[in-house]
């Protein structure tokens, strides 16, 4: 399982208990846990409203302002410049040139020759009659927000 010992040490402990865990065949242990980690993030959503939510509270809460800054200073403790130099290194590594180019496989794996075609679907899939419609409903509605 991808979770790290001590977390599933916290786990077992709030919400299982160590004797009865430990009495448990080890795939019963597998589907127990699995069924903690859903309460756990069921209590964080009922807490903090989703789960996006307490990943910004934990964020702020480690002095960060935001979650690129926080990538930055884990890439930074790796030897990097920043999660952007990470970030292109594995690109290349998987054969992408830059970001732009891996973002252009990303439409085209879908089926679409250009980006204006993609935006163009978009807009037509949520019922706007083009990509420009789109944006400038989306911008309306951020300044009325932003009125309140």
């Amino acid at each position: 399982m991808g979770i790290s010992p001590r977390f599933k040490q916290v786990l077992i402990d709030q919400y299982i208990g160590r004797e009865i865990y430990e009495g448990l065949h080890k795939e019963t242990q597998k589907v127990l846990l699995v069924s903690v980690i859903k309460d756990f993030e069921l209590d964080l959503i009922a807490q903090f409203g989703s789960l996006s939510n307490y990943r910004k509270f934990w964020i702020k809460q480690l002095g960060f302002k935001t979650k690129y800054q926080y990538e930055s200073f884990l890439a930074q403790r790796r030897g990097y410049k920043n999660r952007t130099e990470l970030e292109n290194l594995y690109l290349k590594k998987r054969g992408f040139k830059e970001r732009k180019d891996y973002k252009v496989f990303l439409f085209q794996k879908k089926g679409f020759k250009t980006f204006y075609e993609y935006q163009e679907f978009l807009a037509r899939q949520h019922g706007f009659k083009s990509h420009y419609d789109r944006y400038k409903s989306y911008y309306a509605k951020r300044r009325q927000k932003a009125k309140m």
